[in-house]
């Protein structure tokens, strides 16, 4: 893995929501760089999380398939306002996406497509109930 105190927040923020972010996944010395560099600055992480998830149009298999969640409820413990306005932002992008999916599902033909509808939708439902609990928390 490349060297961990040397990447950006961005870097570091693409690699803990991608879902390997473990320490069997990337090995405990990198696991431990980037648990110590989030919380050596939490605020450029959160920005740059921001930036990544939150900003422009939203990305439909970010909001899907990453661990955005997992990443804002572990950043509670550092910036706990921000972290709420940002549990709504997503949850805005998810209801959105959610109700896109609605109407792209009644056009779909092919079963290929259905199945991968049902698969976004599926794990977008996974991704509300884990920010909804978040949500409850704040």
């Amino acid at each position: 893995m490349a060297n961990i105190p040397n990447m950006s927040p961005e870097d570091r923020v693409s690699i803990i929501v991608g879902g390997k972010f473990t320490a069997d996944g990337i090995g405990q010395a990198a696991y431990d760089q980037i648990i110590s560099a989030v919380a050596a600055d939490p605020t450029a992480h959160m920005t740059a999380f921001e930036q990544l998830f939150l900003t422009g149009r939203p990305n439909r298999s970010a909001i899907t398939d990453l661990h955005l969640v997992s990443f804002l409820s572990n950043m509670r413990q550092h910036l706990p306002d921000r972290v709420t306005a940002a549990a709504q932002r997503l949850n805005i992008l998810m209801t959105s996406l959610a109700r896109h999916q609605e109407s792209e599902a009644a056009e779909v033909e092919s079963e290929r497509g259905r199945d991968e509808i049902d698969r976004q939708r599926s794990e977008l439902q996974r991704q509300r109930a884990g920010l909804d609990q978040l949500l409850r928390r704040a």
